[in-house]
């Protein structure tokens, strides 16, 4: 299915980069599987605000829904709870799928994911990536930039540039979902941008809008089919590599089935501009 375009959610320009770094193993299976993994941003992110609500946020959404209550003649608190339980079943059935948006390669990403001396990089273009999800028909997928934005203040503490940033990814009635592309500033180094499945999440708006029936019900491991050969643009290799695994990766990845990869297509890092392969 064709990447779905959903409210909040912006990608553009179509053309810029994006990386996703990564353990050796790991991008063998991808190029064994042709798939990619979607993990569960409250279970398996570091950072624990994930997919919850900034604290302006939930003021005015609590203070809101809590006015919708009273004028719909509901219990306000009630009406309350029961949004909130929503979001929650929202939250759990949100997957992602990050990467990192730059023109070069980041050394702090490097370093962030080079905890192993094995880790590479792909690198690929979000019109690539978006493309590359076109002939699966398993899930539904959004792709969006992610904001930074204060999550500490209150209503009358927050500024109007952060409120901005939140509205704009805010989908009506799905908090959960637009809130997936919202994380605290102190983040702002991994400029990431989100391959976000939606079926679990917003089924009856997939059915309604799309004409398309989702799987109401999904768990874990989500691994979604890609065309690999749309997707990677270029494999880089981390810094300082050793000339061992520099053949071991190239071994490997023009030996392997699924792809059409050449020697020209992996290249040492920008980091080691004297090295050559």
């Amino acid at each position: 299915m064709p990447v779905v375009r959903f409210r909040g959610f912006r990608h553009y320009p179509e053309d810029r980069d994006v990386w996703r770094y990564m353990d050796f193993p790991s991008l063998l299976w991808i190029l064994e599987n042709k798939k990619i993994h979607f993990s569960s941003p409250t279970d398996d992110f570091d950072d624990r605000y994930e997919t919850t609500l900034p604290k302006a946020w939930y003021e005015f959404r609590e203070e809101q829904w809590k006015d919708f209550g009273d004028a719909w003649d509901h219990d306000p608190d009630d009406f309350w709870e029961e949004k909130t339980k929503q979001r929650k079943q929202m939250r759990d059935n949100i997957y992602a799928n990050c990467w990192h948006t730059n023109q070069t390669e980041s050394a702090a990403m490097w370093d962030l994911y080079g905890e192993s001396e094995y880790t590479v990089a792909i690198r690929t273009t979000v019109g690539d990536l978006r493309t590359a999800f076109d002939s699966q028909d398993d899930y539904a997928i959004a792709i969006g930039d992610v904001e930074y934005v204060d999550f500490d203040s209150s209503q009358d503490e927050i500024l109007e540039e952060d409120l901005k940033k939140i509205r704009g990814v805010h989908s009506g009635n799905a908090d959960s979902i637009g809130l997936t592309l919202l994380k605290r500033k102190e983040f702002s180094h991994e400029k990431e941008l989100r391959c976000v499945v939606l079926d679990g999440a917003v089924p009856d708006w997939l059915e309604r809008v799309r004409d398309y029936s989702p799987e109401r019900e999904i768990s874990p491991p989500i691994d979604v089919p890609i065309n690999i050969d749309q997707l990677i643009n270029e494999i880089r290799l981390p810094p300082g590599a050793g000339s061992w695994f520099i053949e071991t990766v190239i071994d490997a990845i023009e030996n392997n089935r699924n792809t059409r990869f050449c020697r020209k297509q992996i290249r040492p890092s920008q980091l080691d501009s004297e090295r050559h392969l």
